[in-house]
């Protein structure tokens, strides 16, 4: 494969979530500095919600849309019809439960209120993106993340600049950002969102007892496996043991970011070679994805080492513990790793519609997972959480490219 070629093509696949992701990374790292370890924790608990938020986003509406247009394309227009008019439903009632969820831990109203409107906001723009990359139209993808991201970051150096720092400040940001970023989005887009607004549910139900159902237990089954330790950590430790977790977290969030952006972007050209039987294809793909896996996660372990080694005593705004941030980060730094290992097996079946035997994997995984992490918690703290979920990451990799092997031929 030309170099010109895989670094054009990386370019338009990453960059916008590249920019995304460090964009949350400062933010993150700005209200660091500037409130106490445990309300740091409860903004990065939010955030972990939020992500989990994408993931199930994906599950019920992104990667059965995207199955479903590469193999039935003669009803198109019912089917994005569906899918449009669910995803303002969706979006709406869970930033609505949001605002109930935040209430429950412990924030004010104003407080969950606006987390329930980032969440809507951040998750409606999330499936926007996912079907426009399915119809190939990355240009307005491109678009929609850079506005989101300049946004962030502007409105964050003025509030830091006003000193304007908390949780309820910077989930005003996200909002404002999110809305940003979905105004932007180009006017066919929305045409189709509107003329979605007499939308029938029957495509929608049809492909979730299709395809969503598998996908939506791999996915809850995912984050037991992959974050189980900040519910554990918060629940039994409180938020303040939880922030240096959440930091490093933070920290590798480039690198898990662009695993899912190259799994979004990638996903529907490799169903496709997958459908047309070209198998060369399939692998330049899954190639690509090894090959920019790699190279992200290279360079955020060369961030990750900056920021530690030598930024940690502007960022912090009251001292950790010595050595918790490094350890946090080293372990976190090795669960991306394994699982940037897995993401490749994992956008195979999901290319191929094999949503059943992934699940499985993740099901398995979890079952260990969750107890090793909660009884690390309970009687190790928080080194011995990481451990239980690195442990459990492991596990869930090697299901994931066994069943690959086993169910995917190229």
């Amino acid at each position: 494969m030309n170099l010109l070629k895989i670094l054009k093509r990386l370019l338009v696949a990453v960059a916008g979530p590249m920019g995304v992701s460090v964009a949350h990374m400062g933010v993150a790292l700005v209200l660091l500095s500037g409130v106490p370890a445990a309300e740091f924790g409860k903004y990065a608990f939010l955030q972990v919600i939020i992500a989990f938020g994408y993931g199930l986003l994906g599950a019920l509406l992104i990667s059965p849309v995207m199955v479903m247009l590469n193999r039935e394309a003669k009803s198109q227009l019912g089917l994005l019809s569906s899918y449009l008019g669910a995803s303002v439903v969706l979006c709406a009632a869970a930033g609505l439960l949001m605002v109930l969820v935040g209430c429950l831990l412990g924030n004010s109203w104003y407080t969950a209120l606006w987390f329930g409107m980032a969440a809507t906001l951040l998750w409606w723009r999330w499936f926007a993106r996912g079907l426009l990359l399915a119809q190939h139209r990355k240009a307005t993808v491109l678009i929609s993340d850079a506005a989101y991201t300049l946004s962030l970051v502007g409105l964050t150096a003025l509030a830091w600049s006003l000193d304007w720092l908390g949780t309820t400040e910077f989930l005003l940001l996200q909002c404002v950002a999110g809305f940003v970023g979905l105004v932007l989005l180009e006017p066919r887009f929305w045409q189709a969102q509107w003329a979605a607004r007499d939308f029938t549910w029957a495509p929608f139900v049809d492909g979730f007892r299709r395809h969503a159902r598998h996908s939506l237990v791999g996915v809850v089954t995912t984050e037991a496996t992959a974050n189980s330790q900040a519910y554990f950590i918060t629940a039994l430790l409180g938020p303040a043991a939880f922030a240096p977790v959440a930091a490093a977290n933070l920290i590798f969030r480039p690198s898990s970011m662009v695993n899912l952006a190259l799994t979004q972007a990638e996903r529907p050209v490799l169903g496709q070679a997958l459908q047309l039987r070209q198998p060369s294809k399939a692998q330049e793909i899954l190639r690509f994805m090894a090959l920019a896996m790699t190279a992200t996660m290279l360079g955020n372990i060369v961030l990750a080492g900056l920021i530690v080694g030598w930024g940690a005593g502007y960022i912090l705004h009251e001292p950790l513990p010595p050595g918790v941030l490094a350890l946090a980060t080293i372990l976190i730094g090795i669960k991306v790793a394994i699982s940037c290992i897995r993401a490749q097996s994992s956008l195979l079946l999901q290319a191929d519609g094999q949503f059943k035997p992934l699940a499985e994997a993740t099901v398995i995984s979890s079952i260990i997972t969750l107890p090793l992490v909660g009884l690390g918690a309970w009687l190790g703290g928080v080194t011995w959480a990481l451990i239980g979920a690195l442990a459990g990451e492991v596990i869930a990799t090697a299901l994931t490219v066994w069943y690959a092997r086993k169910k995917v031929s190229l």
